[in-house]
C-alpha cells in the first residue's frame, strides 16, 4: 500500500514537471506579432508575421487563432 502510493506520488511529479517545462517552452519563442500594424484595417497573422488585411471580400482575421478565415462568424 505505501509502495503505490508513493509510486503515484512519484508518477505525479513527473508528469507535472513534464508539463510545467512545456509551457515554459512554448512560451519562450517570441511572437513576431509583437507590434501593431500601421493601418487599422490590418492584422499580424501568426503564420507569416506580416501584416496585412483581408484579401478578398468576405475574408476575416479571427484573434483566437492568429489567422485569417472564410466568413467573419
Amino acid at each position: 500500500m505505501k509502495l503505490s502510493a508513493l509510486l503515484s506520488v512519484i508518477l505525479a511529479t513527473k508528469m507535472y514537471l513534464v508539463a510545467a517545462q512545456t509551457v515554459d517552452n512554448s512560451t519562450s519563442t517570441p511572437s513576431p506579432c509583437n507590434e501593431q500594424c500601421e493601418d487599422f484595417d490590418q492584422y499580424c497573422e501568426i503564420s507569416t508575421g506580416m501584416c496585412r488585411g483581408p484579401s478578398y471580400d468576405g475574408e476575416c482575421f479571427n484573434p483566437a487563432t492568429g489567422a485569417f478565415q472564410d466568413g467573419c462568424d
